[in-house]
């Protein structure tokens, strides 16, 4: 690995966190944010793979410490690990990947953290209507998760297309 490869790999890492953090501090639509591509790309494209953990982890703790912490944070934190993971199989030089693999970790985030929300929560009761409940409450915040990876997600795609042929150029 040459230096200019390095830098770059070091400056996306810092990119990556401070997309996170930001996107969670500017005005926006529940869970409208970074975040669910920060964990995809980074798991995409970061090397040794615990960077990707690493990033999102951080952007989390460091946004959580400020905005407090929430019940059911550690389904949350687990979600986006399982997305960094995910993330690892994701082609993102193709669009349709992308939004595969975005869909998937909308889905997966999804699952878990309404399932933890029915589970912890007694307005909802312990049974399958209970859960049903549970997760129509939550497709609102399923589609702003979704929009916000994917909007995120392509964005991010495209300025790592664009250093890629910048580095390329200066090698």
């Amino acid at each position: 690995m040459n230096s200019t490869t390095s830098s770059t790999r070091w400056i996306f890492v810092v990119a990556l966190l401070l997309l996170g953090l930001f996107s969670r501090f500017v005005p926006h639509w529940p869970n409208f944010t970074a975040l669910g591509a920060v964990a995809l790309m980074g798991g995409s494209q970061l090397r040794p793979h615990w960077l990707a953990p690493l990033v999102t982890f951080g952007a989390l703790i460091i946004s959580d410490l400020i905005l407090g912490f929430y019940s059911g944070f550690s389904m949350v934190y687990l979600a986006f690990l399982m997305i960094c993971i995910q993330g690892r199989w994701m082609n993102s030089s193709k669009g349709s990947h992308l939004f595969g693999h975005s869909l998937g970790a909308s889905t997966l985030f999804f699952l878990l953290t309404n399932g933890a929300v029915w589970y912890a929560n007694p307005m909802y009761s312990q049974d399958v209507s209970g859960l049903i409940l549970a997760y129509a409450a939550g497709l609102p915040f399923f589609l702003n998760f979704l929009l916000g990876t994917l909007a995120y997600g392509f964005g991010l795609s495209f300025v790592l297309r664009l250093v890629d042929r910048k580095v390329i150029q200066l090698s």
